[in-house]
């Protein structure tokens, strides 16, 4: 049995950069794309506009070898066009969408290469591929771990909800979601179905943006590259979609070998 519920949810960890990616670095979003028509969920006509949350500005690096202490997998000196990129760009300013990685092949928002065409770590196919260097995702008034969970609470009360959700990882039935109680604040894992990751609009106004960062070396269609990012934010509005366990009901009749 499924329950569609609206909550109030915390994104952290693993879950909170797939927010990130899955709804900024794609083809047609920070990363330009060319295309014979306009696609669905293409951000081209966003330019200068407010795409996400005012407190978050998106940067990308090339030549920044680590960060506190961890080595990042999108360090590179020159692209597979043989460009040399700017070390930092800057792609969302306070929310604002300023501009979008791209290669050599022109795009009607994205006419020049900011040296971003990336080889796929692949001998199969060693093609070149619009990719991010590493990707900051920086957050200016965030708040600590206590502090978070606070305002997830207050965001739950303010909506009249008895439960926000904790999600710590997003992979379908794999998730990692907990129920938190509004009163008490205790949390309990609970069963889920076929989570996904929040879309854009969701990021638009967050209710809490942690101050801590985490950093993900990450692989996306066989290119090196990084991210860095607030460890937790806090979403508005999310659908659960919980599952319950079918319980059976025992048999009138014992089987024979069972008598």
């Amino acid at each position: 049995m499924r329950n569609i519920t609206r909550v109030q949810c915390s994104s952290r960890g693993g879950a909170a950069s797939r927010l990130f990616t899955d709804n900024l670095l794609s083809p047609g979003r920070l990363l330009a794309l060319r295309t014979m028509a306009p696609a669905r969920g293409m951000l081209d006509e966003q330019l200068g506009r407010r795409i996400i949350d005012s407190r978050l500005t998106v940067k990308n690096y090339t030549t920044l070898a680590e960060y506190n202490g961890t080595p990042l997998f999108g360090c590179y000196e020159i692209d597979g066009d043989g460009v040399v990129p700017a070390a930092e760009l800057t792609l969302v300013e306070n929310g604002v969408f300023k501009r979008m990685l791209n290669g050599r092949v022109p795009t009607l928002k994205a006419p020049e290469s900011t040296g971003s065409a990336r080889f796929m770590i692949s001998p199969d196919n060693p093609m070149a591929i619009v990719s991010p260097g590493t990707i900051h995702v920086q957050a200016s008034k965030g708040v600590g771990p206590e502090k978070l969970k606070k305002a997830l609470l207050k965001a739950a009360k303010e909506a009249d909800l008895e439960y926000a959700y904790i999600v710590r990882r997003i992979g379908g039935e794999a998730s990692a979601v907990y129920k938190v109680n509004v009163k008490d604040g205790k949390e309990i894992r609970v069963r889920v179905n076929n989570l996904s990751a929040p879309e854009l609009t969701k990021l638009m106004d967050l209710k809490g943006i942690s101050s801590d960062e985490r950093v993900m070396n990450y692989f996306p269609n066989g290119v090196p590259a990084s991210l860095i990012y607030p460890s937790a934010i806090i979403v508005g509005d999310v659908e659960i979609n919980r599952t319950t366990p079918k319980i059976e009901e025992e048999p009138v009749l014992k089987h024979p070998l069972q008598r």
